[in-house]
This record gives structure tokens, sequence and C-alpha cells, in this order.
């Protein structure tokens, strides 16, 4: 995965356009903070794949918050019909590993 130094107006606008069906997004948040999010967003030549995505902030990595935003939108794209959740390939540098 490559990092966004940006969001263009576009990117955002697709980030908030959430249907349920097509396009879920969910959040986590505490004391009304958004502390992570992940996202599914269905590809039109393959219904029962979608794009992923999640963000956890840096205070909250490695406790298990991305895992837990995975597992609940996992079953709520099953519920829509998406068999399988990937990533969408970014071009740029590989991840540090």
């Amino acid at each position: 995965m490559v990092p966004l130094p940006s969001l263009e107006a576009s990117h955002l606008e697709r980030l908030l356009d959430i249907d349920h069906w097509d396009r879920e997004a969910l959040v986590a948040l505490v004391n009304g903070e958004v502390i992570g999010m992940a996202s599914h967003a269905r590809i039109e030549s393959r219904p029962d794949v979608a794009d992923l995505a999640v963000v956890v902030a840096d205070a909250w990595q490695r406790q298990e918050l991305a895992t837990r935003l995975l597992s609940a939108l996992s079953a709520r794209a099953r519920q829509a019909g998406i068999a399988r959740l990937g990533r969408a390939a970014r071009k740029g540098p590989a991840a540090p590993g």
C-alpha cells in the first residue's frame, strides 16, 4: 500500500458516497473523534468483489481495532453479496515490510 500525500476532492467525494450496498464505511469513535475507518467499494466489472480500505490512528495501532472494523465490514459485505474484499492496486513504491 502507498500512503496518499494529499486527498483530491474527487477521492474524498467517493469516500463519502456511501449507499450501504455497493459502498459501505464503518468508523470507530472515541469521545466523538474518529480513530479508525474501514470501507469497501464494489468493483463494477466483478460484482462479488470489492476494494477495501482501512485506516487506524497512530495512537490506536496494534490494539486489534483494524481487525474488529474489518470483521464488521466483512459481515456487511457478505449481506450485500460481496464474497471477496481486496485492496485496490496503486502505482508507487511498495510499503516497507
